[in-house]
């Protein structure tokens, strides 16, 4: 009877510390969420095309204030000004945006990657950066 018993609780105990060693490899935590698309709209606060780090201006219900927040530019982040294809140098500080990116979770930390920039500013100031004036010739015809 005593083997028997002592049979048992060794059981108890092989099964006590293979759930321990699975609840360990498989992490107790919740898991990163999976990714979500998503847009924002807002007025351009600052971007660094070098670090792909944005920031834009958004109205902030629950505080009932503009708030700043941040945003990674994705890889090939397409931009479009008035509904015309443009580059990110076409982008000015303060220009109305919506922004529609992936909203990702890593390490703790969430993350907004943004893939589409589109700008809408009055027809007045659409003329592009990269646009250049007509050449004229070097005796003034």
């Amino acid at each position: 009877m005593k083997t028997t018993s002592r049979a048992a609780i060794r059981g108890l105990c092989l099964l006590a510390l293979a759930m321990v060693f699975s609840a360990l490899l498989t992490g107790c935590g919740k898991k990163d969420e999976e990714p979500k698309v998503g847009t924002r709209s807002g007025k351009v606060a600052s971007y660094d095309k070098a670090t792909g780090v944005v920031q834009m201006k958004v109205f902030d219900p629950d505080r009932k204030e503009e708030v700043t927040v941040p945003g990674i530019l994705g890889p090939q982040v397409e931009v479009i000004i008035n509904g015309a294809v443009a580059t990110l140098d076409d982008v000015r500080i303060d220009d109305k945006v919506k922004v529609t990116g992936t909203k990702v979770k890593e390490d703790g930390k969430r993350k907004f990657i943004v893939k589409k920039v589109e700008v809408e500013r009055p027809m007045a100031d659409t003329q592009p950066s990269s646009a250049s004036a007509p050449a004229s010739s070097a005796d003034g015809k």
